[in-house]
Formats: structure tokens, sequence, C-alpha cells
């Protein structure tokens, strides 16, 4: 597959656009033991927001930024203090996520699954594109949608067949209504070339989330992974926060 093809199937499953010209050296900070980039500030220091967490930025697997757009990294936000893991279940300030066998979990509290270089890997994050941070989830996903079938069309031009498939479930050990989507890949031989799994839900009026699963080039993936099965099994949104802000 080619790097062209490469970025495109990506847009289905991560909207974002890999930047490969040269950058400049990432700032590095040590989170659940493990080197992460992430933004500074004119001092050089870290950006923390008011709820403690650090905001982090994108790297593909080859370690380049992913970008909104040229000089503007893809970033997510990770809770410094409030994500750590014990024994074999991750705990963050929004979810609770148990671990499986043949996997290991990563520094922003997912999980890859062994020997496959990051390829394969299950990740529930905050959805933070700032045009879209005050939108609700449905206004969301309808532009989603429309890069989606833009990504679909250029590929199958390409001579892939691209598969989508959109519906309405209530997941998690909590039953909350998620929107979830199953997106697949084929090579012109029928060879899967990328697979993604993921749950869309919102808590408050625009906070939105994802739980992913996703296999790069196919590598790791096996058929008879139920990701919903998994998630409904293993995973537990903790409850909103509740204003304790008294009236005035």
């Amino acid at each position: 597959m080619s790097k062209k093809i490469i970025a495109l199937a990506l847009v289905l499953v991560t909207v974002a656009t890999v930047f490969t010209a040269c950058q400049k050296k990432l700032d590095m900070y040590k989170i659940n033991g493990v080197d992460v980039p992430v933004m500074t500030n004119e001092d050089g220091k870290a950006v923390i927001d008011e709820d403690n967490r650090i905001c982090a930025i994108v790297t593909d697997r080859d370690g380049k930024v992913v970008e909104y757009a040229k000089d503007e990294p893809q970033t997510y936000w990770v809770s410094v203090e409030n994500s750590y893991v014990v024994d074999d279940t991750v705990y963050t300030p929004v979810f609770t996520m148990k671990g499986l066998d043949g996997w290991e979990f990563n520094a922003i509290g997912g999980m890859e699954k062994k020997k496959t270089n990051g390829k394969c890997k299950i990740e529930c994050a905050q959805v933070i594109e700032k045009d879209y941070l005050d939108k609700s989830l449905d206004e969301y996903l309808e532009v989603r949608d429309e890069r989606n079938l833009q990504a679909k069309e250029l590929l199958e031009k390409e001579g892939y067949r691209v598969s989508v498939e959109k519906k309405v479930v209530e997941a998690t050990a909590d039953s909350i209504q998620m929107i979830y989507y199953k997106e697949q890949i084929f090579n012109s031989d029928g060879s899967l070339a990328n697979y993604g799994e993921c749950l869309y839900f919102q808590q408050g009026e625009s906070d939105k989330y994802i739980i992913k699963y996703v296999s790069s080039e196919g590598v790791g993936h096996d058929e008879n992974f139920n990701f919903l099965e998994f998630v409904n099994n293993n995973i537990t949104i903790r409850p909103e926060k509740e204003d304790t802000t008294e009236a005035k």
C-alpha cells in the first residue's frame, strides 16, 4: 500500500492528515512511565489545564506529527495524576478498562496488542477538534461522515473496496447509548488493508468521546475478536462530575 493510500485510509479511523515533512524535535513528558510528546508554552513548560490534564501531541507509528492543518498538530488531553494502572485495569477520570491477555497498556490509557508495533490497539479518549469543541455529537458526526464519504470515493478510485456500517447501540457495562461505526478497507485482491470499529458518546452538553479498535494494514486483527462484547464486559464509563458550585 502506498503512503498516499495509507494516509487516505487513516482518515476513516482517525479523521486526520499525516504530516511527513521535516519537524522540530518534540518536547517529551513521562506519563505512566512512557515518554509522550507534548505541547509547550512560551516558557518551554508542558501545557496543563485546570483539571491537571497535559496537552499531548498525536503522532503516527513512525513518530511523525499528525496535523489538523499545516503547522497545527492534533492533540489530546491526558490526565497526569488521575490515569493509572492497577493489576489488569486502567483507571482514568472518564472510564475504567480491564486488560486482555496478549495486550499491554500504552501511555494514554489504551491498549496495544503485543508484537504489532502499535498497529493494533484499543483506545478511549476525548474528541478534541478546535472547530467542534462546543458542538453536539450529532453535529460533529455529520462532519465526520462527510469526510469519510470523500475518503471512500478517493480510495475506490484507486481500486480499493470500502465497507462502512453505522448504527445506534447500547454499549459498555453502563448500557450507554452510543453511535457505532465499523469501517473496513480491502485491497483489490480482497485482502484486508485497514480495519476499524469505534463508538462515539457524549457527556454533558458538548464533551464527546470515542472508544476505538484499530488494525492498521490489518496487522493483528482477529476475526473472532468481538469489539462490542469487549466494550460491554471490560469498559465502565465513570459518572459525570456534579456541579457543586453554590448558586448566588
